[in-house]
């Protein structure tokens, strides 16, 4: 048994009852996973076997074996039937018991002896993708595209929304997907900040003289300083944009914070956007004592609302003339259809988004 051949590497699992990542690291070899007490980690799930799993590590390198377990074992969701070699992010299946590896550059503590529970089914908690995600980071594998902004009432285009698209052949295209596998590794704001410059080389390629929304990713307002930062340096390359910052509306938790970024942004002739509003908690304080350039409204305000009870609409209404009285321009996102266009332009709105106008 080699003592702390490989500390730097270690198990991550999904606790589901409180919603968290829990680590145990491969601080011997071999570590053998198992129902049994007297294993490396003893999991307490009937389709585990006794002595189901064993890492190993040989000149640096680690390596699973299944020790011919009843419910097999599995390697990003693929039954390994001999020793498979182990990268940084792979998702192993113990029976049902679902775990990704990582690798940690500086170890920050020891073994954790705890127990695990199984899932009824093959799961996927823990995302795939990240070795694949690093690359497309590394080579910059993104694009975007450019959806229009209309006036309310002339339907002439007031401006885009660069939205961010992956292109790695072995990941989705969609940024939700793709923020799904950043978010488990800890890569949301490097693909939201590569997302967020592609698109800006794109908006200055098309020489429009129009606003052009780019998004933020709510892990981005934890760093303020390096969100400021990476906008300025957006300026200073394009200096010619007028650039819209779109946050969304859960994100706007913090006045102070919110009241920096939109002072620094000023500075910089950013304009600020609240995005999504109306999709969770809407934050009405915020509105007031820090209120944005721009309003979107959720398009879950927006569906169908044309035919929405008239509580909704006075609502709505309500939102828009409060809006218009601090001088904040309003946007109805999601708009699909002529009657939804009729209704918001009743109700006074200034900007429409949504598939009618793609």
């Amino acid at each position: 048994m080699i003592e702390g051949a490989l500390s730097n590497w270690f198990l991550e699992s999904y606790v589901v009852e409180s919603a968290t990542i829990r680590r145990i690291f491969l601080d011997r070899f071999p570590f053998i996973v198992g129902r049994h007490a007297d294993v490396s980690l003893t999991l307490a799930s009937v389709d585990v076997s006794r002595r189901h799993a064993e890492f190993d590590c040989r000149d640096g390198n680690l390596f699973l074996r299944d020790l011919g377990s009843s419910n097999g074992t599995y390697v990003n969701r693929v039954k390994i039937t001999g020793q498979t070699p182990l990268r940084h992010g792979d998702v192993i299946h113990v029976a049902n018991v679902e775990f990704r590896l990582m690798e940690e550059r500086t170890r920050a503590g020891s073994g954790m002896e705890e127990t695990q529970f199984g899932i009824p089914v093959l799961s996927a908690l823990l995302p795939e993708g990240l070795q694949e995600l690093q690359d497309l980071l590394d080579r910059k594998q993104v694009t975007a595209e450019l959806e229009c902004l209309v006036d309310c009432r002339t339907l002439a285009v007031y401006g885009y929304e660069v939205l961010g698209r992956g292109l790695h052949p072995l990941l989705p295209q969609n940024p939700r997907d793709l923020f799904r596998i950043a978010e488990s590794g800890g890569m949301a704001v490097r693909l939201s900040e590569l997302l967020r410059v592609h698109g800006l080389e794109m908006a200055c390629a098309m020489a429009r003289d129009v606003p052009f929304f780019v998004n933020t990713h709510p892990r981005e307002l934890d760093d303020p300083e390096r969100l400021l930062a990476s906008i300025s340096g957006s300026c200073a390359t394009f200096p010619s944009l007028k650039i819209v910052l779109e946050i969304h509306e859960e994100a706007v938790t913090d006045l102070d914070t919110i009241k920096k970024i939109k002072k620094q942004l000023q500075a910089n002739g950013v304009r600020l956007a609240y995005d999504d509003f109306g999709a969770g908690q809407a934050r009405l304080r915020e509105l007031v004592e820090v209120p944005p350039d721009y309003l979107k409204f959720d398009m879950g305000l927006i569906a169908d609302i044309h035919k929405a009870p008239p509580a909704h609409r006075r609502m709505v209404e309500t939102l828009v003339r409060l809006c218009r009285e601090e001088k904040i321009v309003t946007l109805a996102e999601g708009v699909r259809s002529e009657e939804e266009l009729l209704a918001c332009r009743q109700i006074g709105f200034d900007l429409l988004q949504g598939y009618l106008f793609s």
